[in-house]
């Protein structure tokens, strides 16, 4: 007898595959799970980490101009690394050891090729600097504050710096113009960038913006964020600080062995003056006390500098081993030395470089004497309008060998006129 009611069979019967693949499309569905909250908590890390961090730092590409720049660019050339020096340079950036509570590579500013050299001709005009300062009696006190300067040593100051090209990328605090005082900002100076060392082998000024440098703050690079376009190759362990003062690392050096950076040879260099001061002096801070981590207050990010610069030996020292390629590893840090503070500024007994105002005979022009002490600004005003009326591009008047600029030289050079002679250097200029 056939069922009336017969029972319902699952035309497609489960087989052992299919519950296979059941089992794996459940385990599927775990792991997807798993990876996307784990992708959640990576996300919410990092925004925290990136809110926690210290502040910015800005990058700078080599010989970049500024809107904030304290003067106009007083670079004398453009500057390019050759393959040859940059082979030299990339093998003693790996003889310098990564520091991991900085992320950097700290190495002595007396370290032998650390800086660079273009050529017979120094890649700054240390005198147009200290003439543009000069002028403007506000940028300068400005300028002088944030490295512990009054206006009137500033020259003097000037003239124990040495102009060179950075061959490493280089962590320092900038100092930039504005209206409202010094802004200073953590910033890495990529190699190729002119500056002005002093004799422990600190930067001290930018060329292509005439900002003042001091030393980067003691912190850890990796924990800012990067401000700015990243160069190929740029990574905080390809970047070197300058040690900060100690007991090794707190001698003048009267010469500096720098690396061509056409030829990549070894160039010995000394310090020199470039200003002619008529044989004066004034008292000016020891580099070795400068040579200081900035104040957690200032050099941390964007922020105006006051009361003076935290670099002239009022800071906390924060000691630091001067690490050089011979010293391979990471020893121990060593007690700074005693480090006294600076003397009182004392003004300077006159006035070296001088406005001498408006050229009668070039009234779009004005004369500045960088030697006011050997001869008047009427003399000297009176050597311009006599080489004016020679109606020549060269002439000699009286002991001076003056010349008129061609466009791109004055461009340039930042004048038009300039005469040249034992008793110093007049320079006729646009106000």
């Amino acid at each position: 007898m056939t069922d009336p009611h017969p029972r319902w069979v699952d035309p497609n019967p489960p087989t052992e595959n299919n519950a296979r693949t059941t089992t794996i499309l459940a385990a599927s569905g775990v792991l997807l799970t798993v990876v996307v909250v784990a992708a959640l908590i990576a996300v919410v890390l990092s925004a925290t980490s990136r809110e926690a961090r210290t502040g910015d730092v800005f990058l700078v590409a080599a010989n970049a101009p500024s809107d904030q720049a304290f003067t106009r660019s007083v670079l004398v050339m453009p500057v390019a690394i050759s393959d040859l020096a940059r082979q030299r340079t990339a093998a003693l950036l790996q003889q310098i050891p990564v520091r991991s509570d900085r992320g950097v590579r700290p190495v002595s500013g007396h370290q032998s090729e650390l800086y660079g050299a273009t050529g017979d001709i120094a890649p700054c005009d240390v005198v147009t600097l200290a003439n543009q300062l000069d002028a403007d009696p506000a940028t300068a006190e400005a300028w002088g504050l944030t490295l512990g300067l009054s206006p009137g040593q500033i020259p003097y100051y000037l003239n124990t710096l040495t102009p060179v090209v950075l061959t490493l990328d280089t962590w320092v605090t900038t100092h930039a113009w504005s209206e409202d005082g010094p802004l200073s900002n953590q910033t890495v100076l990529q190699a190729g960038n002119a500056v002005l060392i002093d004799q422990v082998g600190v930067p001290r000024v930018h060329c292509a913006t005439g900002n003042p440098l001091t030393p980067p703050a003691n912190a850890n690079l990796n924990d800012y964020r990067v401000e700015g376009d990243e160069w190929p190759g740029f990574a905080p362990q390809n970047v070197i600080a300058v040690t900060y003062a100690t007991p090794e690392n707190n001698s003048r050096a009267a010469e500096f062995t720098l690396l061509d950076v056409v030829t990549g040879e070894p160039v010995v260099r000394a310090v020199t003056a470039s200003i002619e001061l008529g044989g004066t002096s004034v008292p000016l801070p020891d580099p070795a006390v400068m040579n200081v981590p900035p104040n957690r207050s200032s050099g941390t990010g964007t922020s105006p500098v006051a009361g003076g610069s935290s670099n002239t030996g009022h800071a906390s020292l924060v000691p630091e081993t001067s690490v050089m390629p011979t010293r391979l590893g990471d020893p121990p840090p060593k007690p700074p030395p005693p480090l006294a503070l600076p003397p009182p500024p004392a003004p300077a007994p006159y006035e070296p470089i001088r406005n001498c105002g408006t050229i009668p005979v070039m009234p779009n022009l004005v004369l500045i004497n960088y030697n006011v002490d050997a001869i008047s600004c009427p003399d000297a005003l009176d050597v311009i309008a006599r080489f004016h009326q020679a109606q020549q591009k060269y002439a000699t008047v009286d002991d001076w060998d003056c010349g008129i600029l061609g466009a791109a030289e004055a461009e340039r050079m930042a004048h038009v006129v300039n005469c040249r002679g034992p008793r110093g250097e007049l320079r006729a200029e646009e106000p």
